[in-house]
């Protein structure tokens, strides 16, 4: 928006200084302006984004799945702020015309008589031309209206804003409050993510209960019309393969792809040399290339997965959860990992050292094995079940 701002003033033949641009009373009105322009474009776009699966950044998408509002509740707030930035323009567009150097300068008062129509200009395009407005969509999202029209600039007040002092009741608004906006809108705006994201590192809490939070398995015989022929190479169908296991997951679970800052992956040894090229492209554009850690392939499935789990309980973690993906080109195995899990990881020693010599953990070893075979058993019967013979891995 301040680019913008820039490109407005250069078409209106309006000059600056750059202290005139940088002063605090400036750069408020600037960004109330941008936070309505802001506001103003997700409450009309969000029907055509929803169309096209381009809404994961829309606000009335996010006050839907952090704040717990439908569709309407959530307009409705988004109106609320919308109205709001207009009535705190007025008392930081004052405050500029009353302050005693920028106010006496006729360019600086030339601006601050400009921001109106940003806000008000932007509000009736968006509404009205074709851009946004696509009717109504599925699943009972309207084409939304604001409730609050533009009005007819009275003829008084396009000639100079400090007449309204003298007559307009309006002005007995509170001066503009520059504390931190902590509202939902204001931090959930910023993220798709909880609200805990928006404090600094050392401030946010602590994970616990870390593991597994979901869980899926993909296996080529399940692409339709043999998708992976495809592809000449094997390592470009493997690439495409691993990055279809995440899609379907993420569906499957409905996860917001902003949710997940890590993938780690474990391919079998056969693949890894060819695939280290070529597989982060497709599935750097399942993330919309936002800021991941892509972490390079490997063949250990348990270094893939600690690595994950490290990155979660370490003081760099970010707030979102991470990915592990283990797999072949004729099976893959996805996992989500993360805080508040169902399948919680317990921290324990196999052998450890005391500072004589090796100790060993036998109870949790012994328990790790009794559940891996348990699993193995219960694996067999479902097998067994479904095809009416015993399966026995080798």
């Amino acid at each position: 928006m301040y680019f913008a701002n820039a490109y407005f003033r250069y078409t209106l033949d309006i000059n600056l200084t750059d202290d005139q641009v940088n002063h605090p009373l400036m750069r408020e009105a600037e960004g109330i302006v941008a936070d309505h322009v802001g506001l103003t474009n997700d409450y009309f776009s969000y029907a055509k984004e929803r169309m096209t699966d381009s809404d994961h950044t829309n606000i009335i998408r996010i006050l839907q799945e952090h704040e717990g509002l439908g569709y309407k509740e959530a307009l409705q707030v988004v109106e609320a702020k919308i109205t709001e930035k207009e009535h705190a323009f007025i008392s930081a567009g004052l405050a500029v015309l009353n302050d005693p150097e920028l106010g006496n300068d006729p360019e600086v008062r030339r601006w601050i008589e400009c921001l109106p129509y940003c806000m008000g200009g932007n509000k009736a395009w968006s509404q009205e031309t074709g851009r946004y407005n696509v009717g109504n969509v599925l699943d009972g999202v309207t084409f939304p209206s604001l409730s609050c029209k533009m009005e007819e600039t009275p003829e008084r007040d396009r000639t100079d804003l400090v007449e309204l002092e003298n007559g307009d009741p309006i002005l007995g608004a509170p001066p503009p409050d520059f504390s931190l906006d902590v509202d939902p809108i204001g931090t959930s705006s910023g993220s798709a993510l909880s609200v805990t994201l928006t404090l600094p590192t050392k401030n946010r809490p602590r994970p616990s209960d870390v593991g597994i939070l979901a869980l899926d398995v993909l296996l080529k015989d399940q692409l339709p019309d043999n998708r992976g022929m495809d592809f000449k190479r094997n390592h470009e169908f493997l690439s495409s393969f691993f990055a279809l296991g995440i899609g379907t997951l993420l569906r499957k679970y409905n996860i917001d792809c902003l949710t997940i800052g890590r993938v780690d992956i474990a391919i079998d040894i056969f693949s890894t040399k060819k695939a280290l090229p070529s597989w982060k492209g497709p599935i750097s554009h399942i993330f919309h290339d936002s800021e991941i850690i892509l972490s390079e392939p490997t063949t250990d499935l348990t270094a893939a997965f600690f690595g994950a789990v490290n990155w979660i309980e370490s003081s760099i973690w970010d707030g979102r959860n991470a990915i592990v993906l283990s797999g072949s080109a004729r099976r893959c195995v996805i996992m989500i990992i993360g805080p508040n899990a169902s399948i919680v990881l317990e921290h324990t020693y196999g052998v450890c050292s005391d500072g004589t010599g090796p100790v060993a953990s036998l109870p949790p070893t012994i328990r790790s094995l009794m559940s891996l075979r348990k699993a193995y058993i219960s694996y067999q019967t479902k097998l067994a079940t479904m095809f009416g013979t015993s399966v026995y891995l080798i």
